[in-house]
Formats: C-alpha cells, sequence, structure tokens
C-alpha cells in the first residue's frame, strides 16, 4: 500500500516518521521543500504536488495548521 503524507510540520512531521520508521511506503509534501527533502533523505518519496500525490497513493494523510 503507498501511503501520502501531507503536512510535515511539528505534528505531522513526527506521524509521517513513524510511518517511514516502520517500512511504510511514504509518499511527503509540503510548501517546505526543506522539510521534504530530510524526508526524502530518510527514504520517503518526493511529491511533485498535493494533487499528484493524492493520484499516487493509496491513502493520503494531511495534518495542516488549519482547514484553509
Amino acid at each position: 500500500m503507498k501511503v501520502g503524507f501531507i503536512g510535515l510540520g511539528s505534528a505531522g512531521g513526527s506521524l509521517a516518521g513513524t510511518l517511514l520508521r516502520n517500512g511504510i511506503d511514504l509518499t511527503v509534501f509540503d510548501l517546505d521543500a526543506a522539510l521534504v527533502d530530510g524526508f526524502v533523505a530518510r527514504g520517503a518519496k518526493r511529491g511533485a504536488s498535493s494533487a499528484g500525490l493524492m493520484r499516487e497513493c493509496d491513502v493520503v494523510v494531511t495534518c495542516l495548521p488549519s482547514p484553509k
């Protein structure tokens, strides 16, 4: 199963990190490219966009700062 994660801030980064450490096939996206780079360096795939990530993954988790 391919899992996508959008939002790698304080809470999202911790949750996505747990998925990655447990061997989940993880694709990540965040507006902060440095956060994405850190996950890619640890084995995650880079999502080109939030829409692209949603098309490529079976399940998508979002952890965003507000409903906007």
